[in-house]
């Protein structure tokens, strides 16, 4: 009997031996709030609490089941290793694998930051999670490999407005991330190089990107479409995408301004003063990066501006400057035109006292340089102003007419002249006097009140003395006009 028993004991090891040793090829997938099995149904995970919220069906088909907002994990099940390239600076990155340890000291030991987390601010975190994207800074460029557990799909919780989002273990259409209802995507993914923010149409394992959404709630970040062999070195793409910003400034004719610093580090701003139809909410740059970033951007906290032409003629736009060394260089594109005027308004200290100056950013001129840190530095858009002249001297009717108590009285002058403007009774006798003054040449017009008049018909007369040296015209026009009261 003890022979038997002892066995049984030596197979149940070999055998629990065996099943540690064993690569499991299918996925997992897990669920909050309830228990979750494999897609083989041999095992079951023993991790997740409460209640089933979702069941595999079959493929990707899902049956939801009502009252609960499902969190998905696909994990693919087997062990890989994934190279992530840092670049010497600042670099968004995240953890794209399930690892036995989230400490940052122990995922990225170079770093020469803590790791900075977005939360309605930077807070620093010294263990990472999958999901959730950090800041980090390194003295060179460098290549860190993270081996754990492959996710093939993930569920994400977001806070409303931005946040700084992880990736799973495989490229990521932006095109296969889906908002769980009510949540909305509001904004373009945002990835960071040294250069400043850039939008992504793919979004890499191992670094972190900028999302922004309308509420707090969940996405779920699904790969399949994009794969990527394991154990390789991933890099940030940055090549230009056909809807982006240069893109969009192109096909818009948008003027830009590029500054960059002693360093190197450059980026470009957009605006225009001429009526364009764009979606200025789309070009919402993500928070300003930690301390020492380069970042330039408009105080709208945009890289795109616009001239309101209903709001006034001459608009201020102020930039924000950021982290940067000088000197500082402003270049602009040479295609400045000749319909909108745009200059820039630069503060600076310069031997304890603040010291204005303004440039016009004309075809003439196409850069300028800054030594001293600057206070402040606005744009100011406007358009020239170019003035239609009449051709002729006209006297039109009143509007309204009949009127009660006030009507207009419009007329054209087509160089400066001496007007008199008077309304006339049926008798003849002068009523009121609109106007008696020298005008310059334009469109005209003067409005009549009629309170204290009678009901009746009356006559306005229109007198103007053309002063020109050349004419000397004088031109005459009368036209009647009713009140009803």
């Amino acid at each position: 009997m003890k022979h038997t028993i002892l066995f049984i004991a030596i197979c149940l090891i070999l055998f629990s031996s065996m099943l540690l040793s064993q690569t499991i090829n299918h996925p997992w997938w897990v669920v909050d709030r309830g228990g979750g099995k494999s897609s083989g149904g041999e095992l079951t995970l023993q991790t997740s609490i409460g209640q089933n919220a979702i069941q595999k069906m079959t493929g990707d088909t899902f049956a939801l089941e009502s009252g609960y907002i499902p969190g998905l994990r696909n994990l693919a099940g087997t062990s890989t290793t994934l190279g992530i390239s840092m670049s010497a600076g600042w670099n968004l990155l995240s953890v794209p694998l399930l690892v036995n340890d989230y400490r940052k000291s122990v995922l990225f030991p170079t770093a020469v930051s803590p790791a900075y987390a977005y939360q309605d601010g930077y807070k620093v975190k010294d263990t990472l999670s999958n999901g959730a994207g950090y800041w980090l800074k390194f003295s060179s460029s460098t290549s860190i490999p993270i081996s754990g557990t492959a996710i093939m799909l993930d569920t994400i919780d977001v806070n409303a407005r931005w946040n700084m989002i992880g990736v799973v273990s495989y490229p990521v259409l932006i095109s296969e991330i889906t908002p769980v209802p009510p949540v909305t995507i509001q904004s373009q993914y945002f990835g960071y190089t040294s250069t400043g923010y850039y939008t992504e149409d793919t979004l890499k394992p191992g670094y972190a990107y900028w999302l922004k959404v309308n509420q707090s709630g969940k996405i779920v970040l699904k790969s399949g479409s994009v794969l990527m062999a394991s154990s390789q070195s991933v890099m940030v793409k940055t090549q230009n995408k056909p809807d982006d910003i240069k893109s969009i400034a192109e096909e818009k004719g948008l003027r830009s301004l590029t500054l960059k610093d002693e360093a190197g580090r450059e980026q470009t701003l957009y605006f225009t003063a001429k009526p364009v139809e764009i979606d200025l909410e789309k070009y919402e740059l993500p928070p300003i990066p930690p301390s020492g970033v380069f970042d330039v951007r408009f105080q709208s906290q945009r890289n795109v501006e616009v001239a309101d032409k209903e709001k006034s003629d001459k608009q201020e736009f102020p930039i924000k400057i950021s982290g940067a060394k000088y000197p500082l260089t402003i270049n602009w594109d040479a295609s400045i035109d000749e319909e909108q005027e745009y200059t820039l308004e630069v503060k600076s200290v310069n031997e304890y006292k603040i010291v204005s100056k303004v440039f016009i950013l004309d075809t003439k001129e196409k850069s300028l340089t800054i030594d001293e840190e600057v206070l402040s530095v606005k744009l100011i858009m406007s358009a020239k102003s170019v003035v239609e002249i009449p051709k002729e001297y006209v006297l039109y009717q009143n509007y309204p007419n009949p009127f009660n108590p006030t009507t207009k009285i419009k007329y054209d002058l087509p160089i400066a002249s001496k007007v008199i403007l008077k309304v006339y009774n049926v008798l003849g006798q002068e009523v009121a006097t609109l106007v008696d003054e020298m005008q310059e040449a334009g469109f005209k017009s003067v409005e009549l009140d009629g309170t204290n008049l009678s009901s009746g018909v009356y006559f306005y007369r229109l007198m103007s003395n053309a002063l020109s040296t050349s004419t000397g015209h004088v031109f005459i026009s009368t036209k009647k006009i009713i009140l009803l009261k």
